[in-house]
């Protein structure tokens, strides 16, 4: 099976090593008989009365040397027997002094009316840590080392859930293929791609086999498969499944009785939490080939669409939006697969759904993968609502997640939706956004004349919200331009704006933003207390996202007066956070900052290491400044080292990319950054 779990019992278990050892495979016994007859010929005994081979069984283990017997993949004879009892006295015939009997079989339970001795070595084995699979990835293909990375060997184990015989397959496939290729194929053919070919199709070198005998094993409870069917649709699981159960599947009778064999043969796990859970390749090979009933179906649909109008519709600030984040959270997974399980043929209701919950989710961890696979499968001429808020929401997450150009396309494609569709309100809102994205791209008279423009339409059409985030973003070109008073009059302005209307998310921003002034004139008790009040507020209204600004912003503070200690632990909250939101950008900035303050206190291997990683995360994003900002922070490391030739090459490379995105200061830096190092190593000093 996917995860063969194992129950491993003992008999007797004094000094198994002194003893002789027997191995009895017993996948092909599918009968007492049978079972009696392998033992039998495993111990030597070719010739024997056939009267009672089971009487010989047992004088044959009674008067000879101690042994260890071993039945592996005892669940066969167990499960494919037309009478257990036969099976079970089997065993009671082994039960002697000479004997130490290890039972292996697939279940959490091994077979009763035996008094098993327990023992830890023993306890049933589940899916393998990430660190262990690796280990055992690894030393099945030692050269998987050399030929691939550590994330493409950990993201194909992780895909795989760990299961042990997963991993013995996958490695044996990555001797020929690199693992960013067995990724793609998962994609593609899932549970077939884990057979070894050139082998016999049998449960050892085969995913799928393996799995469907499990499921073989539960045809005795039809409402068991009917179960395993419908829990497979959820990569999260039932939470609380006890009650959760009743509600999903009304029409199953005997629910309990199913949720017992499902969890005696570990084709499902429950957790501590009471979350019922199919792993991965189970559940795959379920979809495939026990799909679920379309009426069931439905009552999934259902379920989660009632889920999402009933928690989504909350926002940051909102009093219920907490409950509404607890609601829908662990639910992630399981809402954007039954939302993509309608993506060929969406109904507007599935449509306005993934709107829904996609705009719930930018708040805290934007992703636009449910959007753009709905997007993709309606005609693209469409000039629907619809088609207009995809494609406006689709701007909104790639602006949070820095994929400006994305952003700025979907903006205008939106906007021209909009326009045709008469929507004046929505059509300056289009504008709103790409006026921010001006801003962003240090475009800054561009974007200035654009939210002029926008906010004088959104006060003709007497929208106060828009109107007072636009004198907003105002303020904030202000300040990135060093108009310091005009900014913070701007900021003043929407605060009070924001305060009378109520909005507590626009409010703690402004806060925000006047810190930053306070801190960029060096009034630094100030900006704390500014800072310090926009977290709470951030924090009362969960906005994840300003609370972690707040904090970088903090750490950044504590930087320059010197404090490390607390710049260092300030900055190390907010990339956690940045990190776990999946805002790469901000997460690059807080270790380029937490690299310049081991620079600072002369750690210099350290620093080299964060500045490094820094480094990639900004070329993975496409943030040039990043990149050169890093490749000059690099040069001054390398230089404080001694290390004078490394130190020119970065610096040449920074200057390089700052000339060529047009930052002349960053430029001139690099320049000066040069010359002090050929002052200092002569030898570097064009002849």
């Amino acid at each position: 099976m996917g995860k063969t779990s194992v129950a491993l019992a003992i008999l007797h278990h004094p000094k198994i090593m002194q003893k002789l050892r027997y191995f009895v495979p017993c996948d092909a016994f599918t009968d007492a008989s049978m079972l009696v007859a392998g033992i039998l010929q495993v111990l030597g005994m070719h010739n024997y009365p056939r009267e009672d081979p089971l009487q010989v069984l047992q004088n044959s283990v009674m008067f000879a040397a101690p042994m260890l017997l071993i039945l592996d993949n005892f669940e066969t004879p167990w499960e494919s027997s037309d009478s257990q009892a036969a099976v079970q006295a089997v065993l009671h015939r082994l039960d002697v002094s000479t004997v130490t009997l290890i039972v292996t079989m697939r279940g959490t339970s091994s077979p009763p009316g035996i008094h098993w001795t327990w023992n830890p070595l023993f306890a049933p084995l589940r899916k393998l840590s990430l660190q262990a699979a690796c280990k055992a990835f690894l030393v099945l293909n030692p050269q998987a080392a050399d030929a691939d990375s550590v994330e493409d060997v950990e993201q194909l184990l992780n895909t795989v859930e760990c299961i042990p015989l997963a991993v013995v397959l996958i490695a044996q496939l990555s001797k020929t293929q690199r693992c960013k290729t067995l990724l793609k194929r998962w994609e593609a053919e899932k549970t077939s791609l884990l057979k070894l070919h050139g082998k016999s199709n049998d449960r050892s070198n085969s995913l799928d086999v393996s799995i469907s005998v499990s499921i073989a094993s539960i045809q005795h409870d039809p409402q068991a498969l009917q179960l395993l069917s419908l829990v497979s649709h959820l990569p999260d699981g039932v939470l609380d499944y006890d009650t959760t159960l009743q509600r999903l599947a009304p029409d199953l009778e005997n629910l309990g009785q199913a949720s017992a064999t499902l969890i005696s043969a570990a084709l499902v796990e429950v957790d501590k939490t009471g979350t019922m859970q199919v792993l991965s390749p189970i559940r795959h090979y379920t979809l495939a080939h026990h799909p679920c009933a379309s009426n069931q179906i439905q009552k999934l649909y259902d379920h989660y669409l009632s889920l999402i109008s009933l928690n989504a519709v909350y926002k940051p600030g909102d009093a219920q939006y907490h409950e509404a984040t607890a609601a829908l959270q662990p639910e992630r997974g399981n809402i954007s697969s039954i939302l993509l399980e309608q993506a060929n043929n969406p109904t507007t209701q599935v449509v306005q759904s993934a709107l829904m919950i996609s705009k719930f989710w930018l708040w805290s961890q934007p992703s636009s993968h449910l959007l753009e696979t709905m997007m993709h499968k309606r005609d693209q001429q469409e000039k629907s609502v619809d088609m207009a808020q995809m494609h406006y929401w689709l701007g909104k997450i790639y602006a949070a997640t820095d994929r400006n150009a994305n952003a700025y396309t979907e903006f205008e494609h939106a906007q021209q939706l909009f326009t045709h569709l008469g929507d004046r309100l929505n059509v300056a809102r289009c504008s709103q956004s790409l006026g921010k994205l001006l801003k962003i791209q240090d475009q800054y008279p561009e974007a200035r004349k654009k939210l002029e423009q926008v906010h004088a339409e959104f006060v003709s059409l007497g929208d106060t919200l828009g109107a007072a985030q636009c004198v907003q973003s105002l303020g904030g070109i202000l300040l990135m331009q060093n108009q310091y008073p005009e900014a913070k009059t701007k900021l003043e302005q929407a605060y009070g704006e924001f305060l009378n209307m109520g909005n507590a998310m626009g409010a703690a921003e402004c806060l925000q933003s006047l810190g930053n002034i306070l801190s960029l004139q060096n009034k630094y008790p100030q900006a704390i207390e500014n800072l310090e009040k926009a977290q709470a507020q951030f924090v009362s209204i969960d906005d994840q996202q300003g609370v972690a600004e707040c904090l970088q912003s903090l750490g950044d503070i504590y930087s320059i007066k010197d404090q490390y200690q607390e710049a260092t632990a300030t900055l190390n909250k907010a990339y956690t956070e940045f990190n776990r939101m999946g805002n790469a950008l901000s997460a690059a900035q807080c270790l380029r900052s937490l690299g310049n303050i081991m620079f600072m206190q002369s750690q210099y291997p350290e620093a080299e290491e964060k500045l490094k990683q820094a480094h990639q995360h900004f070329a993975k994003i496409g943030s040039m400044i990043g990149v050169a900002q890093c490749l000059k922070d690099l040069g001054k490391i390398f230089h404080m080292q001694d290390q004078y030739t490394e130190a020119v090459e970065k610096l040449e490379q920074a200057h390089t990319q700052f000339t060529s995105i047009g930052n002349i200061l960053g430029a001139t830096q690099c320049v000066q950054d040069l010359g002090d190092t050929v002052l200092f190593r002569p030898s570097l000093r064009p002849l």
